[in-house]
């Protein structure tokens, strides 16, 4: 929030090497998603965020060897804004971070345990046996079947614990202070580590690796990982 007003920035940094499509078209439908949208989310957005869309390409960092989404967090995007006159306040995050703005619900935790799988994950054997390995401390939350998103707040909210291969699971997650773990059941999730440290050093977490889940995890040992659970600020 920058002078009173919400102030957002998309970008596409990618490296050459992986010029493959369209960033302007993509960069474009990025920015219609969040402020076309015919919903409260949407109709909100329109009425106070200022919206900037800055597609570029990570040349510099193709030839220093430092490129695409493992660059070091943060300084990038925001030096090449400097760079070319646009305003760029040292404020970080994930804008899924604003959304108890929109939507703040208050309700009974009925699950202890929350599992959010990637999409890519969904399928995978070790999800199903770690719900059934945990009968009645586990919940699955499939992000693809909910046809409300206020649902997948509701859900995620009552949950005292969340599990997530999806860094948007853990960054909702965090939004509304339930204590969460970033885990990996598998290697189907594309771009590696790079977009998960880049969000945690945004938050000042310190994060280093994954956790890794198997069928045989203790929601316990879940539990006990996350006791020392600090909400964002």
């Amino acid at each position: 929030r920058v002078d009173g007003a919400w102030k957002t920035w998309i970008d596409r940094s990618e490296s050459t090497v992986d010029l493959t499509v369209d960033y302007r078209e993509a960069s474009e439908a990025k920015a219609d998603a969040a402020a076309l949208a015919d919903d409260d989310l949407g109709r909100w957005f329109r009425e106070n965020v200022e919206l900037r869309v800055v597609p570029f390409v990570d040349k510099d960092g193709v030839v220093d060897g430092d490129q695409g989404k493992c660059r070091k967090p943060h300084d990038h995007t925001r030096d090449y804004l400097l760079r070319n006159g646009v305003e760029c306040p040292e404020v970080y995050g994930d804008p899924a971070l604003l959304t108890p703005l929109i939507y703040k619900p208050t309700l009974q935790k009925n699950h202890k345990i929350g599992i959010i799988p990637h999409v890519k994950d969904l399928q995978d054997d070790v999800v199903a046996e770690f719900v059934r390995h945990n009968q009645g401390a586990v919940h699955l939350i499939d992000f693809a079947h909910y046809q409300d998103w206020h649902d997948v707040i509701d859900t995620i909210c009552s949950c005292e614990y969340i599990v997530s291969t999806s860094l948007h699971g853990l960054i909702l997650s965090d939004a509304y202070g339930v204590p969460n773990l970033w885990t990996r059941i598998s290697d189907r999730v594309k771009g590696g580590d790079c977009k998960f440290m880049d969000y945690f050093s945004a938050i000042g977490r310190t994060t280093q690796k994954p956790f890794a889940l198997t069928a045989n995890t203790q929601a316990q040992e879940i539990i006990t990982m996350l006791s020392s659970y600090q909400e964002i600020q």
